[in-house]
């Protein structure tokens, strides 16, 4: 503390400590006080070039009162230190006063003068003047007088003051340092991974204080060097490219630098460090992997991730958790997809894992190691690396991690003792709903997918005990290869009609179910012959041919329908045929059921009488009339006339025959009690003498309906 003595005559004290005396000292003022004393803060200031110093000083009397009087602030050299001030804001609560007391205006305090309990708490920190206002209080703009370290000024002295109205002051030493710049860059990038397949990339390195660059003018070095080849290529990035200046960040103090990292495998290290007044500061360094971008997920109960980058439809898994038998192997796998994916970038990840850069560990000892492999099969764009283990001794947790420099892959392991753990009590078999036994077995048809849900209790043992299922003869049927995705459902391949068992086995529990394969109408086929129309009165036989699943003839009752009997009437006949009468003008669809199996739509169409000239016809017409004489007229196909007329007269083949009674078949019409009246002729020889007969008439069929006979020639037979 300073020490001021006031003289009585005034005159005014010439050292920094003066020692005069008053014969009193009447109050807290400079004019009333006999010893003054200037306490400054801070003392014997040391700092550096672009720090900032808050200055402050106390007056008081000998009582220790404080004394409110102004003070001027100076410097004896203003090239080591600017003298400036620093402005903050003061939320200050306002106070009412009773009627006569002095008014006391907000704001008018000096700093430290605010009488206890007019603060908010915690009201001390800069605020915003521009606040909305809060009734209450009102905010105080605080000036602070600061002095600030100039530049170059490194190693010079110089004094600051503080002076009373009555030219009493007070003063104090600073000293401008070089700073400290030993820790001055630290790195904000830990690690960083490189490859060519990145155009650009970019390390950070904080520098504290930044005025160190804006203000001292510090030099800022860096350096990359390759500290481990691993692997080189014939192509055009083997060393890193750098931009020649690195990048300065003022608004976030940080600088970066910027490269291109060479397309081979290895370790690289970057350092950066300032030299600023004959100084080093200590190198930062960054270390950096060398090797492509890889997206690494786990092969999860056998499926793999595809190589391509992580999605919502491409999950890669990081951390797994699973089990694993005692005394049983298990292979950890990890899927690495690789950027780019050409020859190149692959084997550049080999080398980086053959020199550890990627490494298998192992926490625990339920299992050891038994093998490392790869397997290049999962993808041109990747490999899949893969742990061997097998269990330990004892059951347990052990820990399996895959650590890639940028990544690490946990499998928690969990070795268990699958009988002791999950035991099977029972094994369960159902079809559909209804549980089987070795007494109520399981029934299956020839041509439909045949399964059992087969599962076991407790339901948590069936992953670790899936069921064996064998069949004793598989020539009847046979069982398939189980998936992933099956859970319980078990699928079975018919071969042929039989009965047989199969055998499930899981643990120490086994079950024999019996299991008949039935034979099955696969379809019902129409026959082509089947007329599509037909004419009122007349009668055709129609066919379906039913076809076992095995092959084997079919035999029985078919029922056959008609969507409209008043059209159609069906009559079934001999297994497979039926008898259809046209009974009105229209279309119906028929069908044919066999052992639950329907035909497809059958349409059939009744069309009124019509006349057909019997030369036209292809087919055959036989016309008979057992009363007069057992006479035939037949009509081949070829549309010659062919007729055995054995007349009521022997010989007599000429004449006019009619009748009631005639019996025709048309193809596969058949008509009864035609009439008929025609006229028979005789019309000259052969070469071979036979005589040629010609046939002119008609013959009218019960439904109106008329063959007609223009002449058609046939030789006596």
């Amino acid at each position: 503390m300073k020490l001021y003595k006031k003289i009585i005559c005034g005159v005014a004290a010439t050292l920094s400590v003066a020692a005069l005396q008053s014969c009193s000292e009447e109050k807290a003022t400079l004019s009333g006080a006999n010893t003054v004393y200037i306490e400054m803060s801070p003392k014997d200031i040391e700092m550096a070039v672009g720090d900032t110093v808050v200055l402050s000083a106390v007056v008081s009397n000998e009582a220790g009162d404080i004394i409110n009087t102004p003070i001027t602030w100076s410097v004896d050299n203003s090239d080591v230190v600017e003298l400036t001030e620093k402005i903050t804001y003061k939320k200050v609560k306002n106070t009412s006063r009773a009627e006569g007391d002095e008014t006391h205006e907000p704001g008018t305090d000096e700093p430290g003068t605010d009488e206890p309990g007019t603060d908010e708490p915690g009201t001390d920190d800069p605020l915003d003047p521009e606040q909305p206002a809060d009734p209450g209080y009102t905010i105080v703009e605080i000036h602070e007088p600061c002095i600030v370290g100039r530049i170059g000024s490194q190693g010079k002295l110089t004094n600051v003051r503080a002076t009373l109205e009555n030219g009493m002051y007070s003063l104090t030493t600073v000293s401008v340092v070089a700073r400290d710049i030993s820790k001055a860059v630290t790195p904000i990038t830990t690690f960083k991974r490189a490859y060519s397949r990145t155009a650009l990339d970019t390390i950070w390195f904080k520098v504290t204080p930044y005025t160190l660059i804006t203000n001292d003018k510090a030099d800022v070095k860096f350096e990359i060097n390759i500290t481990e080849r691993v692997t080189d290529t014939d192509g055009e990035y083997k060393d890193f490219t750098v931009q020649s200046e690195p990048y300065f960040d003022e608004a976030n103090e940080r600088v970066g630098v910027v490269y291109t990292g060479p397309r081979i495998a290895g370790k690289a290290e970057c350092k950066m460090w300032l030299e600023s007044g004959g100084q080093a500061s200590e190198e930062a360094v960054v270390p950096i992997s060398i090797y492509p971008l890889i997206w690494p997920g786990f092969e999860v109960d056998g499926k793999r991730p595809n190589p391509g980058p992580p999605s919502p439809s491409n999950i890669k898994v990081t951390l797994m958790n699973t089990t694993m038998d005692v005394n049983d192997t298990y292979n950890v796998g990890v899927c690495l997809g690789i950027d780019a994916g050409s020859d190149v970038d692959v084997e550049n990840v080999k080398a980086a894992e053959r020199a550890g850069m990627m490494k298998w560990t192992i926490d625990g000892s339920a299992v050891v190691v038994e093998d490392t492999y790869w397997d290049e099969t999962y993808s041109t764009s990747g490999y899949v690396s893969y742990l061997k283990v097998r269990s330990g001794q004892r059951t347990g947790l052990s820990v399996i991690k895959y650590y890639m420099p940028d990544t690490v892959l946990t499998c928690n392991l969990q070795v268990d003792d699958f009988d002791k753990t999950y035991p099977v009590n029972r094994i369960v078999v159902k079809q559909g709903d209804q549980e089987l036994s070795e007494t109520q077995g399981a029934a299956f048809k020839l041509g439909i997918p045949a399964s059992l849900e087969i599962s076991v209790e407790p339901e948590p043992s069936f992953s670790f005990h899936i069921p064996e299922v064998t069949v004793a003869d598989p020539s009847i049927l046979d069982v398939e290869a189980r998936d992933d995705a099956s859970g319980y459902t078990r699928n079975f391949t018919l071969k042929r009609v039989g009965s047989t068992t199969i055998t499930i086995t899981s643990l120490d529990k086994t079950v024999t179910i019996p299991v008949t394969v039935e034979d099955r109408v696969d379809y019902i086929q129409w026959d082509q012959a089947n007329p599509d129309q037909m004419y009122k009165g007349t009668s055709a036989t129609i066919i379906a041919r039913p076809h076992w699943a095995s092959g084997k003839p079919a035999s029985g009752e078919i029922i056959w329908t008609s969507s409209d009997p008043s059209i159609v009437k069906i009559e079934a006949g001999s297994f497979g045929q039926a008898t259809v009468t046209a009974l009105e003008v229209g279309t119906v669809d028929i069908y044919a059921e066999y052992e639950g199996v329907k035909t497809s739509r059958y349409e059939l169409t009744v069309l009124p009488p019509a006349d057909v000239n019997a030369s036209d016809y292809v087919g055959f017409l036989v016309l008979s009339d057992a009363g007069n004489g057992n006479m035939a007229l037949i009509y081949g196909e070829n549309g010659d006339v062919y007729a055995e007329v054995p007349f009521v007269t022997e010989g007599e083949y000429e004449g006019t025959f009619s009748g009631t009674e005639g019996h025709v078949e048309l193809g596969q019409n058949v008509f009864d009690g035609c009439s008929y009246n025609f006229t028979v002729t005789a019309a000259g020889e052969d070469a071979d003498g036979n005589i040629i007969y010609t046939v002119t008439g008609t013959i009218t069929m019960p439904n109106g309906g008329r063959i007609v006979m223009n002449g058609e020639t046939f030789i006596l037979g």
